[in-house]
């Protein structure tokens, strides 16, 4: 018998995942539009770049500030 209560927990449990080396990424930044609310880009060393999304602004704004706060962060300021 299965006695795992974790699904009980609906608390969001978030990890990071990266299929590209940081050294790639050159920007994370917040949608600055209030209409989209959890908007976030992720820009790339080579000029492309992605729009994601979160249903809820404060966990995008979480997203990106772990980008910030990252120890990769140093490896593209001069991007």
């Amino acid at each position: 018998m299965d006695h795992d209560t974790s699904w009980l927990n609906n608390s969001p449990q978030w990890a990071l995942g990266v299929a590209a080396p940081r050294t790639h990424l050159a920007r994370v930044t917040a949608h600055p539009k209030v209409i989209s609310r959890g908007r976030f880009d992720v820009a790339f060393a080579d000029g492309s770049w992605i729009a994601l999304g979160s249903v809820v602004r404060k966990h995008m704004e979480g997203f990106v500030a772990a980008f910030h706060q990252g120890p990769w962060h140093h490896l593209n300021q001069g991007a």
